[in-house]
């Protein structure tokens, strides 16, 4: 390692009890504040089972890759959708990326971005490839953000079914170009042929069985200011969703205990009936 660390004996002490001190660093708070603007931490699979990464646009008025927005609109099956089957309780890590502004614009600091994005998981049943209507008993994860910025992720633990991630800027109508990542822990099979979106199903949502989907009201229609990741609006629309998720996964999970617990109960009758 660098010869500085012995110049530095106490910051050298108290990185050597966080861990390994191979390819560690350290820095200032305000050397930090002044030479870098964003600060990225990454979560990585130790052998991920499968990593899929697709590129594609939200292009306004396309039924398949459109400019749908966020599910408050009804235009939110629209957006681009990408299918997967699970067949075991499955962590599954999802990124999603817009062009980075440095690029287009050529600033190297404070590049800012004026689109807010985000993304859901979608429960989807029978033999459908798309989410046909958002249902706040079929999201089963969000992104941990939702705002503009250049990626938002999110880690979620699956059980088996089938899933689609479904990207979408937060207003509709918004065009851009973007990358979805999707890595797991155990083997999925994803259902896209590569970047080609899946046409649109014929056959009919269930959406009507599953009662008021209006759960999300009140914060999805309200609109947000132009900066995004300090409005209370935002905030409060991921906390939403992200609760939300968290509660259908428990109650999927209730479910699941119930009926293994009403086939014990039988059972158990028919072994009473037979000794009797």
């Amino acid at each position: 390692g660098s010869g500085l660390w012995e110049d530095y004996p106490d910051i050298k002490k108290t990185v050597e009890k966080k861990g390994e001190m191979k390819d560690s660093f350290w820095m200032s708070w305000g050397d930090l504040v002044k030479n870098l603007n964003q600060l990225f931490v990454g979560y990585s699979l130790p052998s991920p089972a499968t990593t899929a990464s697709y590129s594609g646009s939200w292009i306004s008025g396309d039924v398949k890759t459109g400019a749908g927005g966020n599910p408050s609109n009804d235009s939110f099956p629209q957006n681009p959708q990408y299918a997967f089957a699970v067949n075991e309780p499955t962590k599954v890590v999802v990124t999603l990326n817009q062009t980075d502004v440095m690029l287009t614009s050529g600033l190297l600091f404070d590049p800012k971005y004026d689109n807010a994005i985000g993304f859901c998981i979608m429960k989807i049943t029978g033999t459908k490839a798309r989410s046909t209507k958002f249902h706040p008993k079929k999201l089963s994860g969000v992104s941990a953000t939702i705002s503009a910025t250049r990626s938002v992720s999110s880690v979620t633990t699956l059980m088996p079914g089938r899933y689609s991630v479904v990207p979408f800027t937060y207003s509709p109508d918004v065009e851009l170009d973007f990358n979805v990542q999707v890595s797991s822990d155990k083997s999925i099979i994803m259902e896209n042929e590569g970047d080609k979106m899946s046409n649109q199903d014929d056959e009919e949502s269930d959406d009507e069985e599953l009662g008021d989907g209006e759960v999300l009201g009140g914060i999805l229609d309200k609109n947000l200011v132009d900066d995004f990741e300090e409005d209370d609006d935002t905030r409060g629309l991921q906390s939403m969703m992200i609760m939300v998720g968290e509660l259908a996964t428990y109650v999927r999970e209730i479910g699941g205990e119930v009926k293994g617990l009403q086939e014990q109960c039988t059972e158990m009758e028919h072994k009473i009936d037979a000794a009797l």
